[in-house]
């Protein structure tokens, strides 16, 4: 079974105020990586303190970064359609929407099936 594992950190937790700072996602292939896309994202706006705490991602390290938009397409390509697995994946797969991203992609929630 091929699946992409996928998290996002965020600047904070509104899709439509807040924005992408990091991408990361894993293709696997069964218990094997056959991929990986990762790459931190300049949000063009201060990242919020308590955001630099959670994430240890500072305005110095996303400096020379391009913004999501120019990530786009490299990552749709990458996810292509397989199923995404993640964290509370409803959370990241909402940002990437609001960001131009709409992935109608399987989704299983590791939140969800540690608690089955």
């Amino acid at each position: 079974m091929k699946f992409v594992a996928l998290d996002l950190e965020t600047t904070g937790l509104d899709a439509e105020k807040d924005t992408i700072i990091e991408v990361a996602a894993v293709k696997f292939e069964d218990d094997k990586i056959i991929g990986e896309f990762q790459t931190l994202i300049n949000p063009l706006r201060p990242i919020p303190a308590l955001t630099v705490n959670i994430t240890g991602i500072t305005d110095e390290m996303v400096k020379d970064a391009k913004p999501f938009t120019e990530h786009l397409e490299n990552l749709k390509e990458f996810i292509g359609d397989l199923p995404l697995l993640g964290q509370n994946i409803k959370f990241d797969i909402g940002f990437l929407a609001s960001h131009g991203l709409r992935l109608p992609n399987a989704q299983l929630d590791t939140f969800v099936l540690a608690r089955a």
